[in-house]
């Protein structure tokens, strides 16, 4: 399954970063996550490393009118700009391939040369995907609907109110 999986991922992409953008990769890796292609996630946020020109904060606002899209698409950003980040303060960099097996690099002295990755401001802005803090989206797994005190909840995703386990495509 994970050859058909990844010949069908590789239908949305150019080969090289020509036609392509940070903003249809986020909208790629949005719809790996909603799909549960962890897999093809994976080597969606792999594929966006490598593109050393591409930054986060140059992601266009998507102005989507779809509170729990845009909810999701928000913590994919930060959850893009925490793991790029653990990578860039390691030592690595942008445009070059990470190991495998990844092991994440230690935290190194800050080199003046690093640029950290940084969310664009509607992401910032963006508080959660209902105003009532005690309501919440609930994202299935196989497994079902996950419950507010479930264990393997990303964090990230329960302070916008979308109760969803840790994406499997996470860089740690």
């Amino acid at each position: 399954m994970s050859q058909y999986q990844g010949n069908r991922a590789s239908k949305y992409r150019t080969g090289t970063s020509g036609g392509d953008t940070p903003y249809k990769s986020l909208l790629r890796l949005y719809t790996f996550f909603v799909v549960g292609w962890g897999s093809q996630g994976r080597l969606e946020v792999e594929y966006f490393w490598k593109q050393k020109d591409w930054k986060l904060s140059e992601i266009p606002d998507p102005l989507d009118p779809d509170n729990v899209r845009l909810g999701i698409l928000v913590v994919l950003v930060r959850l893009l700009a925490k793991d790029f980040n653990v990578l860039l303060e390691g030592g690595l960099s942008r445009g070059e391939a990470l190991p495998s097996p990844l092991r994440l690099p230690q935290k190194t002295e800050e080199k003046d040369d690093t640029a950290l990755e940084v969310a664009p401001e509607w992401v910032e802005q963006f508080s959660r995907v209902t105003s009532d803090k005690n309501e919440w989206i609930h994202i299935p797994d196989a497994v079902g609907y996950p419950g507010v005190n479930d264990t393997g909840l990303s964090v990230e995703f329960k302070q916008v109110g979308i109760l969803v386990k840790e994406p499997r495509f996470r860089l740690k």
